[in-house]
């Protein structure tokens, strides 16, 4: 826009040094190279995929219904395993292993 613009406001008996030679006007599109379908119209399989309102609908139930659960489960092993600063890794650790082996097989039913 802003080539196409500076070339407008240019008078044209006057050309500058920097003229851009790269500016289309609107104008002139129809005089350049022809477009073909295929360049208008890309290839169904280029595009993405529609998007897929009731996959939405799932996630964001899904975390609607899991978002308390986890808040409970991981106030409880911020109380079980507390992470000080003397103790860091060992607590971190042992609420992964928690969090891996009890609650997320429990999510993945839910």
């Amino acid at each position: 826009m802003t080539a196409t613009r500076e070339r407008a406001l240019r008078k044209p008996e006057s050309p500058r040094k920097d003229d851009d030679t790269l500016a289309i006007e609107i104008h002139e599109l129809g005089q350049k190279d022809s477009y073909t379908e295929r360049d208008v119209l890309p290839d169904s399989r280029g595009l993405p995929p529609p998007f897929d309102f009731e996959r939405l609908t799932r996630f964001m139930s899904y975390g609607f219904l899991m978002a308390p659960l986890q808040y409970k489960w991981f106030g409880f092993l911020a109380r079980a395993f507390p992470i000080t600063k003397s103790l860091g890794t060992g607590p971190a650790l042992k609420r992964v292993a928690f969090d891996q082996l009890i609650f997320s097989p429990m999510s993945t039913f839910a």
